[in-house]
């Protein structure tokens, strides 16, 4: 139950933001693209979080192997890492969209090419 809890806000600050939308004149299908750039970023952070661990993990064996140094595994688990993770998808994602290195996503500015 306690994992659960910290979606509850999310959840509720979501409701109410789709609420605000929708009270402005937003159609129910505006919030498809955000969401599924959204879900990109989740997915990317994952792959991040776990090419970033398993990267520590390897550095922290290697120096223990030169350095005759005890290097804790812990800190390949660190809960920042995620975080730092996910700034790097959402960086990813922004570098990987844009069309001309301007920071539109490429179907934005395919579509103002012939302005």
């Amino acid at each position: 139950m306690e994992a659960y809890f910290i979606l509850l806000p999310v959840a509720l600050t979501s409701w109410a933001a789709l609420r605000l939308l929708r009270r402005r004149g937003a159609s129910p299908g505006a919030w498809r693209e955000p969401l599924f750039r959204t879900l990109e970023c989740v997915g990317l952070t994952v792959v991040f979080a776990l090419v970033n661990t398993l990267l520590g993990a390897a550095l922290t064996l290697l120096l223990r192997a030169l350095a005759r140094n005890f290097v804790s595994l812990y800190l390949t688990t660190d809960s920042v890492l995620l975080g730092l993770s996910a700034l790097q998808a959402v960086a990813f994602r922004w570098w990987w969209g844009s069309g001309r290195g301007n920071g539109k996503d490429a179907t934005e500015s395919q579509s103002h090419r012939g302005d």
